[in-house]
């Protein structure tokens, strides 16, 4: 008999649904993408960084040079101008006009257009290098050019203003003027912001830049010449006006102007308050930087895609193609075919792969007869032959196969015996078994039965304790309620005593009271007496007397009377209230004993009734107890009915198993 081969399903032949090739592709091109990217970012942020540190530093030196520019120029007119000053205080002249002659040859002195030296003296006198003509009624002496000047020594700059001779905005440099001849003054010289303005525009700082010049908050020269001669914090430059704000002479700051970055330097005109500020767009200087991170992203590309095709090429030739040939002959090997070929001439992982895959093959060919011979040996035993025997010689872990196959037999063949043997006494024993459980099943049928009727006779108990308990509450209730209204009395009682104790003194002291009425009564008596004695002796003058007198001895006889009888009352009352005092003593006697009576009374149906809550509980506990057993009996008896059925089946399968166990062959 054949071991029949199970067929198996083949690898699709068109390949895998994701290649290996693909798999490293798409980790090897994110890795390379990733890395240069990395790479040209990291480049491009540092020399990004270094463009602009660079930048303002070279903005920085520009703005310098221009206004050492602007400072020589400026010094070249005052130079020349300070040389005619010192002249004309040191040397003697005829007059004024002789002053101005020897002034014409300053018209124009130097690159920056200007005047030429004018003065004006204490006088208001005026004279011009180029022997202009001040307008009527031009008084020097109330100019801010001369109000400045005549505080200073030597020459410095006023703000810009509008010239009244010839309505330009210039900046004046001035200082104060000592003749020999006694007379002073202050000398100028104008220099044009037009001339300054047309300098700066020629100054581009970095090839893009712009460039102006403020004089303590005031525009000197600027782009946009419209502005020149105003204050800086009145313009509408947002950027000038944030550059005098921020950045100090000789420093340099990056200033943002609306979305815009901007790199401004400042440099001091020297011999000037002047401050020259050099502006440039930050996007201007770093246009180059950006131009070459646009190349690197070009170049970037064209490296990934020769990178990405010489992987495809080199995996496609080293892996794929070679792992197809072992897939195929793996496919064959899963269909049973072991006659395949592979290649073993690389010396790389894939060909000991294909190397290993052929040695497989042909142990694979061996395997197949042992697999054979065992699957016809199970085949005899499951048809219960067990009289079998392996004849080949078995390798490797189909020996140890062998041997545990031989093992299963004999352990097979003795369990098999073992069983037979069982089955005979299991048998005998079932049927034994069966009788017992159904007599046993029969007694805990009636055991349940008595249980059931217990439990009803203790539910009756119960009842009739919770009765007795509620009417032993009720009867302590009601107890207590006459122990309350006795302690009542009881303190009624002792304030009626109190009340009567009260009474008999007050009773005593009334009698003390009468008594002394009655004395007085005497008294009167006694002096009604008297008095009648002394009216007989007056004869007829004491008649009225007699009679007043023996009225009033009747009034005390009558005071006396009612004493004496009050005061029989008052002994009676208070001998009353000492009988009612011993009386009310004997009964607060009475309802104290009755008190303590009743409190005992009371603690005893209190215990009483604990004790009734105690049965009632213990008797639900027995109650739950029975209750439990009844449960445990019944249980018991069904228990009991499946055990006489199981085994009866027990003794059917008992059957069974005895004729199962004859079809084996020992």
């Amino acid at each position: 008999m054949f071991f029949s081969k199970p067929k198996l399903q083949s690898y699709n032949r068109r390949g895998p649904k994701q290649s290996i090739s693909k798999t490293l592709l798409f980790i090897l091109v994110p890795i390379t993408v990733i890395s240069i990217v990395g790479i040209i970012l990291f480049l491009s942020g540092q020399s990004e960084a270094q463009i602009k540190s660079l930048s303002i530093t070279e903005l920085q030196s520009e703005s310098d040079n221009n206004a050492e520019r602007f400072g020589a120029q400026v010094n070249t007119i005052l130079a020349r101008a300070e040389a005619y000053v010192t002249t004309l205080e040191t040397q003697d002249f005829a007059d004024r006009r002789a002053i101005q002659a020897y002034m014409h040859n300053t018209v124009n002195m130097g690159s920056l257009e200007n005047s030429g030296i004018y003065i004006g003296y204490s006088d208001n006198d005026m004279y011009y290098a180029d022997f202009s003509t001040p307008p009527e009624g031009y008084k020097s002496t109330e100019r801010g050019w001369y109000k400045e000047g005549i505080n200073y020594d030597t020459f410095t700059a006023t703000e810009p203003y509008v010239d009244a001779l010839t309505g330009k905005l210039c900046v004046t440099f001035c200082r104060k003027i000592k003749f020999k001849n006694g007379d002073y003054g202050v000398g100028g010289i104008d220099v044009f912001l037009d001339s300054i303005t047309n300098e700066t525009l020629s100054l581009t700082p970095m090839k893009t830049g712009k460039t102006a010049i403020v004089a303590d908050g005031m525009i000197v020269a600027n782009p946009d010449v419209s502005l020149n001669g105003s204050k800086v914090e009145d313009s509408k430059e947002a950027l000038l006006k944030e550059a005098v704000k921020s950045v100090g002479a000789d420093k340099a700051e990056i200033i943002k102007d609306g979305a815009t970055n901007y790199y401004v330097a400042a440099s001091g005109v020297p011999n000037t308050n002047w401050i020259l500020y050099s502006t440039v767009a930050e996007e201007s200087v770093l246009a180059q930087a950006r131009n070459f991170q646009k190349i690197c992203f070009i170049i970037m590309l064209v490296v990934l895609v020769v990178i990405v095709l010489t992987l495809l090429i080199v995996i496609s030739t080293v892996i794929t193609v070679p792992l197809r040939k072992v897939t195929v002959a793996a496919e064959k090997i899963s269909e049973g075919d072991f006659d395949v070929t592979l290649p073993t001439n690389s010396k790389n992982e894939i060909g000991q792969l294909a190397v290993a895959f052929s040695k497989t093959t042909e142990q694979l060919k061996n395997y197949q007869g042992y697999i054979d011979e065992i699957s016809d040996a199970l085949s005899e035993v499951s048809q219960g032959n067990l009289k079998i025997e392996l004849k080949r010689e078995y390798v490797g872990q189909f020996a140890k196969l062998k041997m545990n196959l031989d093992n299963l037999i004999k352990q097979l063949s003795g369990i098999v015996g073992s069983i037979m043997d069982s089955a005979k006494l299991v048998d005998g024993g079932a049927v034994q078994i069966s009788a017992g459980a159904q007599g046993l099943a029969q007694g805990a049928t009636e055991q349940a039965s008595s249980i059931e009727e217990l439990s009803a006779e203790i539910t009756q108990i119960n009842d009739e304790t919770i009765h007795m308990a509620e009417n032993a509450k009720v009867a302590e209730e009601q107890i207590r309620s006459a122990e309350e209204q006795i302690r009542t009395s009881n303190e009624q009682m002792v304030d009626l005593r109190k009340a009567m104790e009260d009474i008999t003194d007050k009773s005593q002291r009334i009698s003390t009271i009468i008594k002394t009425i009655d004395d007085i009564a005497f008294q009167t008596n006694i002096l009604a007496l008297n008095a009648a004695v002394e009216a007989a002796r007056a004869g007829a003058a004491g008649k009225g007397f007699a009679v007043v007198a023996d009225e009033v001895r009747n009034l005390a006889g009558k005071s006396s009377t009612a004493a004496l009888d009050t005061s029989n009352l008052i002994t009676e009352t208070i001998s009353a209230v000492q009988t009612g005092d011993t009386i009310t003593l004997q009964a607060a006697k009475y309802l104290k004993s009755t008190q303590e009576s009743t409190e005992k009374a009371v603690q005893l149906i209190g215990e009483i009734t604990s004790a009734t809550d105690h049965q009632q509980k213990s008797l639900n506990e027995i109650k739950q107890g029975v209750d439990q057993i009844s449960s445990v009996v019944q249980t018991n008896a069904a228990t009991a009915e499946e055990s006489a059925a199981s085994s009866q089946e027990l003794t059917r399968q008992a059957g069974i198993l005895s004729d199962e166990v004859n079809k084996f062959k020992l």
